[in-house]
């Protein structure tokens, strides 16, 4: 998997790039360079254009180029999430409270709404690989403070050493050893209430006709996949890659979208509006990590031993998130304005679909009150 293009850095400085194995987020591509440079972070907003060969880009780069004005970096639409792993805990413990004072959210662990992922000396390679196949951008630490202070990710951070071909073969270990420990590191982890690692499916929570979803309350139209957790991703099936349209989990609705019971608008309909939004999705909540060394016992089957290998055992939680909206009822006359109403992601999205929500009672002595907003 490559991608070639032309691209201007933050100095002006207009070059050719050519990344393999590449992650994307809405904001940055970050890839190795082919050329053995080691791992990149590019800006979307920078790339100038895209090309099918770096002999391609190299020969659209005009020999008397003049730098055009940087864009500046784009403020956040909200508040992003970044976990650290590989510090030791004093360190950790005040790189967290940067991020925390910068407005980020700081995790324990690896999720579906991380944005970034710092590491330090004793990052472990496996979670940086899987973390980048989620979208997430890999920082070092200079990098981060970097992103603190200026709002810029550096493209390249030299004391940084981490490469593709050391994820492939980290401490001199064989690919067959490795593939082993870590056939070994999953068991333990699935045995002991490990990773949860939950699939994307192919069975979607909608279809959409006419640029909308069919059968649904409310008009929801087909460019809100993303936040309905639809997404176009490949499968691999006997060595053969093809993609498809797959569900997740991880439902999020953003500040200030609105969604009309009727296709023609707010006229003659009720309309929702979202106020603000915390994102669905998996959260850790409890870990244990360190290397450990001793003896694997399978199922009192086969016993394996592990000398000093760097385990992870956590126990993580399907958070729902949260979705505050406004409600508009051009057929209300009480003139009281809209009702806001509080609900989880999930509960949002079974509101779109059939067009009710339960109202929570707030003391003992209230039941569930049915609210039918479409009929």
């Amino acid at each position: 998997m490559l991608k070639v293009f032309t691209y201007c850095d933050a100095k002006g400085r207009l070059g050719a790039f050519e990344i393999a194995n590449f992650s994307e987020s809405a904001e940055h591509y970050q890839g190795f360079l082919t050329d053995g440079g080691g791992i990149r972070t590019f800006r979307k907003d920078r790339v100038i254009e895209y090309h099918e060969s770096l002999e391609q880009a190299e020969a659209a780069i005009p020999a008397d180029y003049v730098p055009p004005e940087i864009p500046a970096p784009k403020p956040r639409s909200k508040d992003p999430a970044i976990c650290f792993t590989g510090f030791k805990k004093d360190i950790k413990s005040q790189l967290s409270q940067r991020a925390e004072a910068a407005s980020l959210g700081v995790r324990t662990g690896v999720s579906g709404s991380l944005s970034y992922l710092c590491c330090g000396p004793n990052a472990g390679p496996v979670k940086i690989e899987k973390s980048r196949k989620n979208g997430v951008t890999i920082l070092s630490e200079a990098q981060f403070l970097n992103m603190l202070e200026t709002g810029e990710i550096p493209e390249f951070d030299e004391t940084f050493h981490y490469t593709f071909e050391a994820t492939q073969d980290k401490n001199a270990e064989t690919e067959e050893a490795k593939s082993v420990t870590e056939k070994v590191a999953n068991e333990i982890q699935e045995s002991f209430v490990g990773l949860r690692a939950v699939p994307r499916r192919e069975v979607l929570i909608a279809q959409f006709e006419d640029g909308f979803a069919a059968g649904w309350k409310f008009a929801v139209p087909e460019n809100f996949k993303a936040m309905l957790d639809i997404k176009w991703t490949p499968t691999v099936v006997h060595g053969h890659q093809f993609h498809g349209w797959t569900q997740g989990h991880a439902f999020e609705f953003s500040r200030g979208t609105m969604i009309h019971s009727n296709r023609s608008g707010y006229v003659h309909g009720v309309t929702l509006q979202v106020f603000s939004t915390s994102p669905a999705g998996f959260e850790t909540k409890n870990a244990l990590i360190g290397d450990f060394t001793g003896s694997y016992i399978n199922q009192n089957v086969s016993i394996t031993e592990l000398d000093q290998h760097r385990l992870e055992v956590s126990r993580q939680m399907y958070d729902p998130g949260a979705v505050v909206f406004d409600i508009y009822d051009s057929a209300s006359s009480s003139g009281s304005g809209p009702k806001r109403v509080t609900l989880s992601q999930v509960e949002f999205v079974a509101l779109l679909q059939h067009g009710f929500y339960w109202e929570k009672p707030t003391s003992k002595d209230e039941r569930p009150k049915k609210v039918v907003l479409v009929k």
